[in-house]
């Protein structure tokens, strides 16, 4: 039977709920830009193996040229399948996009028309600003990614 009083206790549970809110909302706000600068740190480092896995192959396809003509490839697909052997050489499984922009490598070309390396299509800037190395490679320091050129470094 309803006596009448009410308690004092009413929306105690919704005041606890957006205190809660506040609290998850100031975490996140704090982890949020960590999180971004550890995404962007990944994207670059996945841009630096592609962009030295795309060096090789080149270095590859101009080392493995037959007889004692020694070639660049025309454009990239050929990395995928070489076409001056009887049997199918491949040098890459596939075209590999840019971690960084999502899109295609800018193929970079020498005099004669022959790739000789690829470069990022990104205008963003790196966080290795003052250049990249692991003693075999290097990077010079760069604004943009787009300045980072992954050549192949071939012995004529």
């Amino acid at each position: 039977m309803p006596t009448g009083k009410r308690t004092t206790a009413t929306g105690f549970t919704y005041i606890w709920a957006l205190m809660v809110l506040v609290l998850l909302s100031v975490a996140l706000s704090v982890v949020g830009p960590i999180w971004s600068a550890q995404v962007r740190r990944e994207r670059e480092q996945a841009l630096i193996r592609t962009g030295f896995l795309y060096a090789a192959a080149i270095e590859n396809y101009y080392n493995q040229s037959p007889g004692s003509l020694k070639q660049y490839p025309s454009d990239l697909t050929q990395l995928l399948r070489d076409g001056r052997y009887v049997s199918t050489m491949r040098y890459l499984r596939a075209l590999y996009a840019d971690p960084v922009s999502g899109r295609a490598f800018v193929p970079i070309k020498n005099a004669q028309g022959a790739v000789v390396g690829v470069a990022s299509a990104s205008p963003a800037a790196p966080l290795a600003a003052a250049g990249w190395t692991d003693g075999q490679h290097a990077l010079p320091p760069a604004a943009h990614y787009a300045d980072w050129q992954f050549l192949a470094q071939v012995k004529p």
